[in-house]
């Protein structure tokens, strides 16, 4: 396929209606990309790239995102969002996800090993122990504003099928 070792960094913030970008083969842009601007982004690739972290517009038009192992990912009220995909969710570190109906956070998190930042709202899991949970509370967090928290922010529910009187008090 495609390979760019020239292409290191862009700007897409005056790019506003643009719909579809392909990424892939761009192995040095080792950097985050933040979309935020990018309201009518409709199909974002990143497979193949040196990518480390996409940050895509909250409440736009995002359907579909084919993306390479992130070390970072947020995304925000994407409604019409139907398929992410990742070849792996061990890499992130950061994750800001909510009202992505699309998104299985759940499987997110499980793999996540190396999380250190977490918002995830109007979660629907359900788990067979609370170690995913466990892991969670030693994260750091972000508040609706975006200010660093000293601890993980994650609502919804949850249901864990096994929860032993450590787990509650490691959790609270």
């Amino acid at each position: 396929g495609y390979c760019n070792t020239n292409f290191t960094q862009a700007n897409f913030d005056n790019c506003l209606k643009l719909e579809t970008l392909n990424l892939g083969g761009l192995i040095n842009a080792k950097r985050s990309f933040d979309f935020s601007p990018n309201l009518y982004l409709k199909e974002l690739y990143t497979r193949g790239s040196g990518v480390t972290g996409v940050t895509f517009a909250r409440r736009g038009r995002l359907e579909r995102a084919k993306l390479n192992a992130l070390k970072s990912l947020a995304m925000q009220e994407l409604y019409r969002l139907t398929e992410l995909t990742m070849p792996t969710f061990q890499e992130l570190t950061s994750l800001r996800i909510g009202g992505c109906d699309a998104v299985d956070t759940a499987a997110m998190v499980t793999q996540a090993q190396g999380l250190t930042h977490v918002r995830l709202t109007g979660v629907e899991w359900s788990m067979e122990d609370a170690s995913v949970l466990r892991r969670l509370a030693a994260c750091r967090g972000w508040d609706d504003d975006g200010r660093e928290t000293p601890t993980a922010v994650v609502t919804g529910s949850c249901h864990v099928q096994k929860l032993t009187q450590e787990d509650l008090d490691a959790l609270t």
